[in-house]
């Protein structure tokens, strides 16, 4: 089953955690937490989770654009740094 996240499904621009490419080996993702629209933690982390549970061994890359970094990002990445602990 393929995993979708309610938030972005009705607006895509929620997250900002997109999946750009994918292969037999690899899938990427790409976020840009300036341009997220929803900056509720839960939700980020569903969000993230929810895809990354789907890999099935496959390895994953992670582009994070932090052009125009601000305090408000700072605090967005610091929950995403606690998802992977």
């Amino acid at each position: 089953m393929v995993f979708v996240c309610e938030i972005c499904k009705n607006n895509p621009n929620s997250h900002s955690f997109t999946k750009i490419n994918e292969d037999e080996n690899k899938i990427c993702y790409y976020t840009h937490p300036k341009e997220a629209q929803n900056n509720k933690t839960e939700g980020i982390i569903y969000h993230i989770n929810g895809e990354l549970s789907e890999l099935q061994n496959k390895k994953w890359i992670w582009i994070l654009n932090i052009k125009d970094f601000d305090y408000m990002i700072y605090l967005k990445l610091k929950i995403l740094w606690k998802l992977r602990n």
